[in-house]
């Protein structure tokens, strides 16, 4: 992608799909854990909600400030609290969590000019090296966003296979 508008418009529907998945099931699907060290679909919508604050405001920062550093590590420690915290969390506060991250996308990318994904600074993770912006917006929202659908819907999967019904 290139321009501003159209990564808006992508994020959104990622994540207006997330919640349509999401937003009929069950309790107990919801918050069904596939495995010891897979996470339930509940984790997965704490940690969306939790990653997409964390993205915009690295965005806006970055932009404010292109020599720094940007991103994390996957010990950072908002990222594991998200995930900690997520069951003990009522699964319509998640849900509603997840489209404020969504009203904070599209209020920070309204702030963005399609010149601004140009901009390239240092990740603090030597893998990722120097990008430009549109990376921010490619591999940590939308590639992320889409690849936690696929688990939600193998979690959905696992979850029917278990139980013997639909959601």
């Amino acid at each position: 992608m290139e321009h501003v508008e159209e990564y808006r418009t992508r994020i959104h529907q990622l994540l207006d799909e997330m919640i349509a998945i999401v937003t009929p099931l069950s309790e107990s699907a919801v918050r069904f854990q596939p495995a010891p060290e897979k996470w339930s679909i509940l984790e997965v919508l704490a940690h969306v909600e939790e990653a997409n604050t964390f993205w915009m405001k690295e965005l806006a920062a970055t932009l404010a400030r292109p020599q720094r550093r940007w991103g994390r590590t996957l010990q950072h420690e908002s990222r594991l609290g998200a995930v900690a915290a997520a069951p003990k969390r009522r699964v319509e506060d998640v849900i509603e969590g997840v489209r404020v991250s969504q009203d904070l996308v599209d209020r920070v990318l309204a702030s963005v000019r399609d010149a601004d994904l140009e901009i390239r600074a240092d990740h603090v993770n030597p893998k990722f090296g120097n990008q430009p912006m549109s990376f921010l917006l490619d591999h940590f929202l939308i590639e992320h966003i889409t690849g936690h659908i696929g688990q939600i819907q193998r979690n959905l999967a696992a979850y029917d296979q278990n139980h013997g019904e639909g959601v």
